[in-house]
């Protein structure tokens, strides 16, 4: 069975899973439900330790596996147990055309997001004020760990882009802490 089939069939069954990505030589892990998906790209709701968090999207491409197993469906009893589904599933629809039509409706909804993405053979993190949202990029207003911004938008080239993050605790609780 194809990832694209695997996942469809996670996403009827509304169980969590364990993603592994493809970034350069580390290993990255996300668990979590599938919302939506296309043959390029998926939407999940992101769990940690039970908790509901935030929302990602990334292409299926930068997929490496997918655990679907024993774990994951006690992690998913236990999930519907506590009450989580409704959360889980409330989300803000968003077309998965391409990256600019993405990065749009984030940036209308949300406003800031995180790219991790590619440069120079590294996982690059930025975090930070959807800026412009062009054909082949997004500019970001960055800001670092002490919540001070950049004077100049970071232009992330959407062929880097290893995975999108938005609505998600750390990022909501920060950018209300800005200077």
């Amino acid at each position: 069975m194809n990832v694209y089939n695997q996942l469809k069939e996670i996403q009827k069954k509304k169980h969590q899973c364990k993603f592994f990505l493809k970034v350069e030589s580390e290993e990255y892990t996300l668990h979590g439900y599938v919302l939506e998906i296309n043959k390029e790209f998926i939407y999940i709701r992101e769990i940690l330790d039970f908790t509901v968090d935030g929302l990602r999207i990334f292409k299926l491409d930068n997929i490496e596996k997918i655990r679907y197993g024993k774990f994951d469906k006690a992690s998913s009893k236990i999930n519907e147990k506590e009450g989580l589904l409704p959360t889980i599933y409330t989300f803000e629809k968003i077309e998965l055309k391409n990256y600019q039509t993405i990065f749009k409706t984030i940036k209308k909804t949300f406003k800031f997001s995180i790219v991790e993405s590619t440069y120079k053979d590294k996982l690059a993190f930025n975090i930070g004020e959807i800026i412009r949202v062009n054909k082949n990029s997004v500019s970001h207003l960055y800001f670092d760990a002490t919540g001070k911004l950049d004077k100049k938008p970071t232009l992330i080239p959407y062929n880097d882009i290893i995975i999108i993050g938005f609505d998600n605790n750390y990022l909501n609780v920060f950018q209300k802490h800005l200077r």
